[in-house]
């Protein structure tokens, strides 16, 4: 497989110097923002590097150097890759001055590079990445035609049916035009069958179907503009009548299904979308989001976007958020005003950056339904909060979970759950979430399974963060839901309520730690460990508040974000290992 790992773009467009250092554990890389702000730019850069653009003095050089005109006005981008199979890194710079461009040549750019830090040849620089198939989807203008001339290549043909089915074939495609005309509508209408599944996966109505033409003029013709290309949803008509949501993601689709085979026969690819998420309503946003996280397995994907969907803000990995800012400057060689743009990075690392992720694109936390295939019924909203931030950030599937105000009415939402389900194939499932404390072990038995034929059930106690075992202890435990989280994150979250509440002093992190690796301390619960260290740390005014009130329970939850908090994925990241039971718990219970 071929990564990017590093791009540097000088004196593109907006982008007056900007350096991209990409993390290679996770292969979508993500630029968001505001509109205008330069995203699409550095799409452009990377495709202009892989010769999928055109240079353009007019439109690529800032306005402000085409102004100056000075020394350092045209465009330079390096790009550093690495071979993860070879083990060989690449660093490939292009510079689109045409001062420093052969005579006589036909390209728009000079190249140099090296390959393991030691220099090589233009030419092999070129081989090099001629090696690369770049898939560059723009979110406007869909060629169609470049994408089916990719499908019909005898090497991508091969690939897909295998060189022997091929051979006879392409044999009588070029014996005469007519029976060319037949025999490539053959092999089209095999690929409608080897394509068409992915288009079913997103609507069971949807298919796909290649017309060739049947006046032919030249065979070359058939390869590109004359194939038309249509959805069979029923009506037969071109996708070009389509709507525009529906046009597009044809073609990513066709390009995925590219992609798939190329490196089933360890091509080396690059995908790059401009807005994945155009024209789409967010169901088949979600869809085409796991398509991408599954395609890119095999291939590095690099897209822009304003959905949420798309965004990797539970961990923010290769998730670059960027700023425009816009100087105004005077050009005394034109005596005339420009301005000075300059796309910029975010840095996520400081501030604000939950506030920052969520209003600059729009992040909510409502995406949810009266009932789903599988339900996760929870006692309070604390669970829910927990759970989900949890969840999303391990990227376990996440399914429907409610939270029911208290363990006393698990019953009644089961019952209306029940009723609401009848005649549903297959049945919904509800895994039911219980505290094991009193209450939760009072109620744990008072729902039969077998009464309840429309829905299917089961049940769990939640644990603590180190699984502790309570079957020796002759007192039961009072484990909550709070004691599923990190005690380093508790007691962090505890102290910033205390800090809030005027004239309360904060619990010490080494009494707290001292009491919670104290099994027989433990049974009770983490929130009477703190409530106790509190009142000990505060003797004339502890009873005035309680760590185990409602209120207070709900203060340190809403504190408990991990999407879009740097410093709390960073924690997390580290007391995975230190507490495994917590992702393990986390994946049995949304696999149940």
């Amino acid at each position: 497989m071929l990564i990017i790992t590093k791009i540097e773009i000088k004196r593109y467009r907006s982008i007056n110097d900007l350096v991209i250092n990409i993390d290679e554990s996770h292969n979508i890389v993500t630029f968001c923002g505001q509109n205008n702000v330069g995203k699409t730019n550095i799409l452009r850069a990377i495709a202009l590097f892989f010769n999928k653009m055109t240079f353009s003095y007019k439109e690529d050089v800032p306005e402000f150097k085409q102004m100056t005109a000075g020394n350092s006005v045209y465009p330079s981008i390096i790009i550093e890759l690495k071979d993860t199979v070879k083990n060989d890194f690449y660093s490939i710079k292009k510079d689109f001055n045409p001062r420093k461009i052969e005579k006589n040549s036909i390209k728009q750019y000079s190249i140099s590079g090296k390959k393991n830090n030691e220099n090589i040849k233009s030419e092999t620089c070129e081989d090099f990445l001629n090696d690369i198939n770049i898939f560059f989807l723009p979110s406007i203008n869909v060629s169609f035609p470049e994408t089916i001339n990719y499908l019909i290549d005898d090497r991508f043909l091969e690939i897909e049916f295998g060189n022997t089915k091929m051979k006879g074939k392409k044999k009588d495609v070029k014996s005469s035009l007519e029976k060319a005309r037949k025999i490539l509508q053959e092999i089209l209408d095999d690929l409608t069958n080897s394509v068409d599944p992915i288009f079913k996966e997103f609507h069971k109505d949807w298919g796909i179907k290649f017309i060739v033409p049947k006046d032919i003029n030249r065979f070359r013709e058939i390869l590109n503009e004359e194939i038309d290309f249509t959805l069979t949803d029923n009506t037969r008509t071109e996708i070009r009548s389509k709507g525009a949501g529906l046009q597009r993601l044809g073609h990513i689709l066709l390009n995925l299904r590219i992609i798939e085979k190329l490196t089933s026969s360890d091509e080396k690819c690059i995908l790059i979308i401009d807005e994945p998420d155009i024209y789409l309503h967010s169901k088949l946003q979600k869809k085409l989001n796991q398509k991408l996280k599954e395609i890119s397995q095999k291939t590095q994907t690099f897209i822009t976007t304003h959905s949420p969907i798309f965004i990797d803000a539970y961990k923010m990995r290769n998730l670059f958020l960027l700023e425009l800012s816009v100087t105004p400057r005077i050009s005394k060689r034109k005596n005339r005003e420009g301005n000075i743009l300059n796309t910029q990075l975010v840095d996520l690392n400081k501030g604000d950056t939950t506030y920052l992720i969520k209003e600059t694109l729009g992040i909510e936390d409502n995406d949810n339904f009266i009932i789903g295939r599988k339900n996760l019924l929870v006692e309070g909203e604390e669970d829910k909060r927990y759970i989900t931030e949890l969840a999303n950030f391990f990227e376990l599937p996440i399914c429907n979970i409610i939270a029911t105000g208290g363990v006393s009415n698990f019953i009644k939402y089961i019952e209306f759950y029940n009723s609401i389900a009848e005649n549903d194939n297959p049945k919904p499932k509800f895994i039911l979430l219980y505290d094991n404390d009193d209450a939760g072990r009072e109620h744990y038995g008072k729902i039969k399974e077998e009464k309840y034929n429309n829905i299917e059930i089961k049940r769990f106690f939640v644990i603590d963060s180190q699984k502790t075992s309570f079957a020796t202890s002759k007192t039961k435990p009072n484990i909550e839901i709070e004691d599923l989280i990190y005690p380093e994150i508790i007691i962090e979250l505890t102290n910033k309520i205390l800090q809030k509440k005027k004239r309360f002093r904060k619990i010490k992190d080494k009494d707290f730690y001292k009491k919670i690796a104290n099994t027989s301390l433990r049974f009770n619960g983490v929130l009477d460990i703190l409530d106790n260290l509190k009142n000990e740390v505060n003797p004339d005014k502890g009873l005035e508040l309680s760590i185990k009130d409602q209120s207070i329970k709900g203060g340190i939850s809403n504190l408990f974000t991990i999407k879009g908090n740097t410093e709390m994925i960073k924690k997390i990241q580290e007391l995975d290992s230190k507490y495994p039971e917590v992702k393990n718990f986390l994946t049995e219970l949304m696999n149940a």
